[in-house]
């Protein structure tokens, strides 16, 4: 099934092509348009090139309902090889990849962050690979840079195979630029001491005690931020929390967990005490576990720059929790809240889990959790052999 928003290209009995508009911008018979073009496969990268300006006109509300700008001459079709342009080349490769990403990794990742890059890009003829290739470097770093290269070779390679372009030109682009690779200081882990000085910061803090509980948690399951704040009193049984679903802040949008998989989380005897210190008996199933102070969903990032780290804004200034407690020592030196999570990683590694297990309770593979933490763990003292 063709994903919203995707125009469809058919075949007419008079062997022309005409372009099949989505239900949400057109209906009945508006919603064909005639290109006057017969059925040759030069014609249909004509065809193609169209549709893909319409899509992105779908996508960013400027869709012209009268036509009027989609109407192609009924003669020879345009160059594509001259006329397609970075911006257009990614724009249509985005539309091809939505069907199979996460809404937010779809808008945050793919047309906010790539396609905007691309947009500012100076040139933007996708035969002068070489130029591009020698700005990014020149404008952005390696690992920036051979990450673009990579989706712009993706892009061509799709382009390509739908007969919009006849070369992919960045292929192997990219080779000889080095990704940078997660540093042990990346994944910096709290020490089981530091955890609960942390913990116990928040528990009899005179402004942010509200917080001491997800704190809490945030320790003790390894939870995603997003994870803790979509989680609900439904959630919980006695035996296990279901973590299933995620909360994306900026999109204002609860959605799917990061890999897609629901995982149950065990309720230990810590997890435990620390969920019926919470319950008051009056929670529905449909509650939200943890709330900002005055209620509703937790906005993690105020929580992060305002609570957690502390920060100015205009003349009001805020104090975070774990600034007094880097500088009296009760831990060695600031991490953000996502070193929680890493904490719980190591901790569990530490205490002889299995890599399996681990991956299973957070919900990551054993691939990505030996990946990025097999060099953190200390492993404790050196056994006989």
């Amino acid at each position: 099934m063709n994903p919203k928003g995707t125009v469809g290209i058919e075949e007419t009995q008079s062997k022309k092509y005409r372009l099949r508009l989505p239900r949400s911008v057109a209906a009945g018979s508006s919603r064909y348009l005639s290109t006057g073009l017969e059925v040759t496969p030069a014609n249909l990268r004509a065809v193609k090139r169209l549709a893909i300006q319409i899509e992105s006109d779908i996508d960013q509300g400027t869709f012209d309902t009268s036509l009027d700008r989609y109407r192609k001459p009924k003669t020879a079709p345009v160059n594509l090889e001259k006329s397609l342009t970075i911006t257009e080349l990614c724009d249509g490769f985005c539309n091809y990849r939505r069907s199979g990403l996460a809404e937010t990794t779809y808008y945050r990742e793919y047309r906010k962050k790539l396609l905007n890059r691309f947009r500012k890009l100076p040139i933007q003829d996708p035969k002068k690979a070489g130029q591009i290739r020698n700005y990014l470097v020149t404008n952005y770093s390696q690992d920036t840079s051979k990450r673009s290269l990579e989706y712009l070779s993706a892009c061509c390679e799709w382009a390509v195979s739908s007969d919009l372009l006849t070369n992919n030109y960045f292929e192997g682009m990219a080779k000889g630029l080095k990704k940078s690779r997660k540093s042990i200081e990346e994944i910096d882990p709290f020490t089981v001491k530091e955890r609960e000085s942390i913990i116990e910061a928040f528990r009899t803090h005179l402004h942010h005690y509200h917080y001491a509980p997800m704190v809490a948690f945030m320790f003790y399951t390894g939870a995603r931020p997003g994870e803790i704040a979509a989680l609900t009193w439904g959630d919980i049984s006695d035996r296990d929390v279901r973590i299933w679903r995620s909360y994306d802040t900026s999109l204002k949008l609860v959605k799917e967990t990061k890999t897609g998989v629901t995982r149950r989380f065990p309720i230990n005897e810590q997890l435990g005490s620390l969920i019926s210190s919470m319950r008051t008996g009056e929670e529905a199933r449909t509650d939200l576990v943890f709330t900002g102070p005055q209620g509703g969903r937790v906005n993690f990032t105020r929580f992060t720059n305002q609570v957690w780290r502390g920060c100015r804004s205009g003349k009001k200034v805020y104090r975070g929790v774990l600034g007094p407690l880097v500088e009296t020592g009760a831990i060695s030196r600031y991490r953000p809240p996502y070193n929680c999570r890493h904490t719980f990683i190591t901790t569990m590694l530490e205490a002889g889990q299995s890599v399996t297990r681990v991956a299973r309770l957070v919900g990551n593979s054993p691939e990505v959790i030996l990946r990025h933490y097999s060099g953190v763990i200390s492993g404790g003292d050196l056994p006989e052999i």
